[in-house]
């Protein structure tokens, strides 16, 4: 966010430090996942290429680092809450965001997409899966930090 948003913001509803804190950490990590995602997203060939990919490879991969790149941001808020619950002294929340992720909603989500729409198709799935345990992590290390500043 930019540095008047960050401002009004915390003026107006991060008045403890913690919150400060994980605002502005949340913001710095997020910033590093959205260059990873540019990148990703720009350079996916170049990217497979490391790896001596074959063009079949190539034409299934390309689409595939795009779409999967979207979700890298809503991946680094599930990670960021998780660990902020940890530091606060509730490991589960990052426990069960990761489970809720990649075994509850991604395995799913790719068998169900792969089988119904094709290969190409499936890395949609990383979007619901990330969505949904980013809304989840956000909510409880919300409530785990209203819990703090009561």
């Amino acid at each position: 966010p930019s540095r008047l948003l960050k401002r009004e913001i915390t003026r107006n509803s991060l008045s403890s430090p913690i919150s400060r804190l994980f605002f502005y950490q949340t913001g710095g990590h997020m910033n590093t996942k959205n260059k990873l995602a540019d990148i990703f997203c720009t350079l996916p060939k170049q990217l497979l290429q490391l790896f001596s990919a074959s063009p079949e490879m190539l034409v299934l991969g390309i689409p595939a680092l795009r779409i999967i790149s979207i979700s890298f941001v809503f991946a680094a808020v599930t990670i960021l809450c998780g660990y902020f619950a940890s530091g606060l002294g509730n490991g589960m929340v990052n426990m069960l965001s990761a489970a809720i992720r990649q075994l509850v909603l991604l395995i799913p989500c790719l068998w169900f997409f792969i089988k119904t729409l094709g290969i190409t198709h499936g890395w949609y799935a990383f979007w619901i899966a990330e969505t949904i345990a980013c809304i989840y992590s956000y909510c409880i290390s919300h409530k785990l930090l209203k819990n703090i500043s009561q």
